[in-house]
């Protein structure tokens, strides 16, 4: 039997019979309010009717300064088209869809057919590409392969694209650095919402520049930026000297060894490469080769641990 459901201000209002309230919540900042569906159950969204599924949950804005309709998220029933900024979607039946405030579609889990969209017009935050696709990033084309997930932020950048079709070279300050199509689990690439890369898989050795000296950064291996393009963390190629409370320190190169940076360019984590007399709490101690030490912005040490390689 299948039951309609009018919505309105009140949620309380367009229960009605069969249909039991759950606890409410927050969901994305989001004033939701939560219900089982007892029977396939039709409400109207913007100008389209939606069967939503017998057993499945269904949420409900409940903000009354909402002056369009309330349906967050629900199941539908069957095969359904919708229409976003001129393009025809549809989605498959028993498969979730969420609503902005509006009314609009925000996210759904499946479409029946392959779409095109024009993505960096803003239209589409997420989506699977059926084909390769060419993106715009960092203001130049990149070929994005198949069966990959692609997001992008409100303003068009491209936020992530996985793998890349081939190793492509991204601008990280003011050097052009080599990423890696090499599909590790660890190869993906992402980026701000300025551009700038997050984090991806080196192609290559390559070296950066830290307070004036270069630190060469193992080549297919995760490395990661902060939103300005500085250097962030890295596994190191070789065993490398840096400067720390006034001296020479040796930090350890190896599997699963990063270090890592603060904005300014301090080195704030990593792996000793030797026995090292360090500050420690105002006291001068002596700290084992591969022990893993922390320091803060200011180049004090603030933890080690001698147990962790």
């Amino acid at each position: 039997m299948k039951k309609s459901l009018a919505l309105s201000f009140m949620f309380l209002e367009v229960c009605g019979p069969g249909v039991r309230i759950e606890a409410g919540g927050m969901l994305e900042d989001v004033d939701v309010e939560g219900v089982d569906l007892t029977e396939d159950t039709r409400v109207r969204v913007l100008n389209q009717d939606l069967l939503l599924k017998e057993g499945t949950p269904a949420l409900f804005y409940i903000q009354v300064e909402i002056k369009t309709d309330f349906l967050y998220r629900g199941t539908i029933v069957e095969d359904t088209v919708f229409t976003i900024r001129g393009h025809e979607l549809t989605v498959d039946a028993d498969n979730v869809v969420w609503f902005y405030e509006s009314g609009n579609l925000k996210y759904t889990t499946a479409i029946s057919k392959p779409t095109v969209f024009q993505v960096q017009g803003k239209e589409v935050l997420y989506a699977w590409l059926a084909e390769d696709a060419v993106i715009m990033i960092q203001g130049k084309p990149i070929k994005v392969p198949a069966d990959k997930s692609i997001s992008f932020y409100g303003n068009g950048v491209v936020k992530e694209c996985g793998f890349l079709k081939k190793d492509t070279a991204f601008r990280i300050q003011n050097q052009m650095v080599l990423f890696t199509s090499y599909r590790t689990l660890a190869s993906g690439i992402t980026f701000y919402d300025n551009g700038n890369v997050i984090y991806g898989s080196l192609a290559e050795d390559t070296a950066f520049t830290i307070k004036g000296n270069k630190v060469w950064l193992k080549g297919r291996n995760t490395v990661r930026f902060y939103k300005s393009g500085a250097l962030a963390d890295g596994r190191l190629v070789e065993n490398t000297v840096f400067d720390i409370q006034n001296k020479q320190i040796l930090f350890k190169a190896g599997k699963g060894l990063y270090v890592e940076f603060s904005e300014s360019g301090v080195l704030q984590k990593g792996f000793l490469g030797e026995s090292t007399e360090l500050i420690y709490n105002d006291q001068l101690i002596t700290i084992t080769e591969s022990s893993y030490v922390e320091f803060n912005g200011q180049g004090t040490l603030v933890s080690f641990n001698t147990d962790t390689y």
